[in-house]
């Protein structure tokens, strides 16, 4: 509707992603910062993140990550000695996820006390509780329908509670800086088209729910419909930059033992984030400051604090159980 043509290439894993925009054979990147941020500060790549296709403090959302496993393990205590699969060693879901056990106050350190088994796509993951060579895996909601067949799981750490603890996250909306340099123009229009979709679906579950079930025909309506309301207020209608979130991320990535043991140089949020592409359409739609907020001023864009949002209240969500039916 937006007028920008492109091609969505659903690969695998942010590593199998990451090494399609190195190679050019993709042009921007929707995943977890987290490598993309490393290999730009060693030197190894130059990457720029231009933007996030959620909010940035969605405290409440039930659409990100979540820890679930054999329904022997009720507390996040138990996992201690156990296989848990992750898309990779040093990966967002296993920092995250680590951050999120010592914010319970586990006894043991999440990092040694655990066997993170890397699994490079989610199909296998479940494959691996399936089999019983996993005890747990770190994933998220568009993968609750392969984990439904699944018999005897447990929610060890729901999304809502995962969100909350986390550490903020460093936007994910990646190009090469090459790219952004010479078609500045065209990533221009493309985030122009993303904030406005994600303003219009924040209003609109009808219309979402109706994309919805042409591109996840292995979900139920009720599914989709759970799915909605956990992400409602999750979408980016600012364009998902804050800087200071953003810095706070960063700053977290810098105590983990992947950038401890490879001596990480140190970079700013700054130095690999790029507002230039939101703030301009931010002149132009004006700021949204009821979700997703910006955490700074934006010269020349007009703020108003209301956007007609077809979702729950947010202290709704705190009384949906899981889409999925297993305690």
């Amino acid at each position: 509707q937006q007028g920008v043509n492109l091609t969505i290439d659903a690969l695998q894993s942010s590593a199998v992603i990451l090494q399609a925009l190195q190679s050019g054979s993709i042009n921007v990147a929707d995943i977890a910062a987290t490598e993309a941020f490393k290999t730009t500060a060693l030197g190894q790549a130059n990457f720029t993140a231009i933007g996030s296709n959620a909010a940035n403090d969605c405290f409440t959302c039930a659409g990100g990550f979540f820890i679930i496993g054999k329904n022997s393990i009720t507390n996040a205590a138990q996992l201690q000695g156990k296989n848990i699969g992750i898309s990779g060693v040093g990966g967002a879901d296993q920092l995250a996820a680590i951050a999120v056990l010592k914010a319970l106050g586990v006894t043991y350190d999440p990092l040694t006390g655990i066997n993170w088994v890397p699994v490079s796509t989610p199909q296998a993951r479940v494959a691996g509780l399936l089999q019983g060579s996993l005890d747990a895996t770190v994933t998220t909601t568009q993968n609750l329908p392969a984990l439904s067949a699944v018999p005897n799981l447990f929610m060890i750490v729901n999304s809502t509670t995962f969100a909350k603890l986390q550490p903020p996250a460093v936007p994910g909306l990646i190009v090469k800086t090459d790219f952004l340099k010479s078609h500045t123009a065209l990533l221009q229009e493309f985030v122009k088209a993303l904030i406005t979709a994600n303003r219009y679906f924040a209003s609109n579950e009808t219309a979402w729910l109706s994309l919805a079930e042409k591109a996840r025909p292995d979900m139920n309506s009720s599914q989709l419909t759970a799915l909605y309301v956990g992400y409602a207020h999750g979408f980016g209608i600012n364009g998902g930059i804050n800087m200071t979130r953003a810095q706070q991320g960063v700053n977290y990535l810098y105590t983990t033992s992947e950038f401890v043991t490879q001596s990480v140089p140190t970079i700013t949020a700054q130095q690999f984030v790029n507002t230039t592409l939101v703030d301009n359409v931010l002149r132009q739609l004006g700021v949204i400051s009821a979700f997703d907020g910006i955490g700074r001023t934006v010269a020349g864009a007009t703020t108003t604090s209301t956007l007609a949002m077809a979702v729950l209240p947010l202290q709704t969500l705190e009384r949906l159980g899981p889409v999925i039916g297993k305690r």
